[in-house]
């Protein structure tokens, strides 16, 4: 019996460490709130912050259209997973472990669009665009400079 005891003792405590040393699953694309991986845009002195109204906050799961054939982008019907709040976006691919948060968005010369960097990853802009009632109508994707526009997700 005192066998027993210091066995069940030593697997409890063998178990609980090994729990306690598992991976972060803070990249993990189910966890809408940290991907674990932060591309933060620095602003130029071209460039104005935005702030996204509290109305657009929340989970989107869009679909991509391909405008440009030549796209380095996605291809047409690709799934993504997009988490907005406090100024920041989380882009999850679907059924891939990859998500990138996005920071820092900046303003557009439309009232009703703002911008979020990604030169971190695919070095292109999303453009997210904000209905009248202020919700996510859709998110384009544009070149860096913002010349051309790849396709969209909506």
């Amino acid at each position: 019996m005192k066998y027993l005891t210091k066995f069940s003792c030593f697997a409890l405590a063998f178990g609980l460490l090994i729990s306690s040393c598992g991976e972060n699953d803070s990249d993990d694309p189910t966890d809408e709130n940290d991907c674990g991986v932060t591309c933060a845009h620095t602003l130029t002195s071209a460039e104005t912050a935005a702030t996204i109204p509290s109305t657009a906050n929340g989970t989107y799961t869009f679909t991509y259209t391909e405008w440009d054939s030549d796209s380095p982008y996605y291809a047409d019907g690709f799934i993504a997973k997009f988490v907005i709040s406090n100024n920041t976006m989380n882009f999850h691919l679907a059924n891939h472990p990859e998500c990138i948060t996005f920071t820092k968005p900046i303003a557009t010369t439309v009232a009703h669009e703002i911008d979020f960097i990604d030169s971190c990853d695919k070095n292109v802009r999303y453009r997210i665009n904000i209905n009248n009632d202020g919700t996510i109508g859709d998110i384009g994707v544009y070149s860096l400079d913002g010349s051309k526009g790849y396709g969209e997700f909506n």
